[in-house]
């Protein structure tokens, strides 16, 4: 942007996830003109799934009232070395299940709304914001001390997910970051960002919600017992996660290839995003 100077700030991946939380408009900016490398946003990422999974398996043996008595007799490290690692795998999928999804839903529909951005620059800030998932579940320890509110859908008799104030938080600051993001990168209008970024988070409320719905609605679910229920919640969530993978690849390498060849093989940037994609610019880890 012509005249604009930023003052430079820990360019890490973890560095610009802190400061994104902030102050969302200068860091896309620093993150669109000195693109991070996407080896520095998986490591990342797989660094927050896990500590999202540890943070789960502490909830569960709190609502459980296990927690203090795994401590005591030194199982803690034995029950997330084994009976947490499906929650585990869970928490590893469901992080790479939102980062395409959430990068692909702005993505097309500002394109759709005649947005201009590339696909590479949502990658990268989704890549980054989804730090987000470790902070989610953070405000949900406080449900234990303090009767704080709750959103709950009642999807079924054995299935009743809930927004706690960590989730309300989480979408609220997803959807402000999209705005930003379409307003930078697609160069949308504030009404068409606005409703995208509110549907970004939605969609993903939904995508919870709406299988488990269809699921234990099943007259045969009705006689599952609770601990069948966690198992094959855990076990469809992974499966499904790993099919969306997948299909999210495919999808988009073809969008890749249609931006390669709507633009002729050019690598030139749109108007104020210099150097966006190319693997020799300058880059930070």
């Amino acid at each position: 942007m012509s005249g604009f100077r930023m003052r430079p700030f820990n360019a890490t991946t973890t560095g610009l996830f802190l400061h994104l939380l902030i102050r969302p408009a200068r860091t896309i900016e620093r993150v669109l003109t000195t693109p991070p490398r996407f080896g520095s946003i998986v490591i990342f990422l797989t660094i927050i799934s896990l500590l999202r999974g540890v943070l789960d398996g502490v909830l569960v043996l709190l609502n459980d009232e296990q927690l203090w008595a795994m401590w005591v007799s030194g199982r803690l490290l034995a029950w997330f070395t084994g009976k947490a690692v499906p929650l585990l795998l869970a928490d590893w999928l469901a992080v790479y299940v939102r980062w395409f999804g959430f990068a692909l839903v702005p993505y097309l529909l500002g394109r759709f709304c005649g947005g201009t951005g590339r696909l590479v620059d949502f990658l990268r800030l989704y890549g980054i914001a989804l730090g987000i998932y470790v902070v989610t579940v953070l405000p949900n320890f406080a449900y234990f001390f303090v009767p704080l509110p709750l959103v709950r859908f009642d999807a079924a008799p054995q299935f009743r997910p809930a927004l706690g104030v960590g989730q309300i938080f989480t979408s609220t600051w997803l959807a402000w970051v999209t705005y930003v993001s379409l307003r930078r990168v697609h160069g949308l209008p504030a009404f068409e960002s606005l409703a995208i970024g509110m549907l970004t988070p939605a969609l993903n409320i939904a995508a919870l919600v709406l299988p488990g719905a269809i699921i234990f609605n099943l007259p045969s679910a009705r006689l599952w017992s609770e601990q069948l229920i966690a198992s094959s919640t855990l076990l469809g969530f992974s499966a499904a996660s790993v099919v969306l993978i997948a299909g999210a690849l495919l999808l988009m390498r073809w969008v890749s290839s249609a931006e390669r060849r709507s633009s002729g093989g050019s690598t030139a940037s749109h108007p104020g995003s210099p150097h966006l994609i190319h693997d020799s610019s300058p880059r930070s880890g």
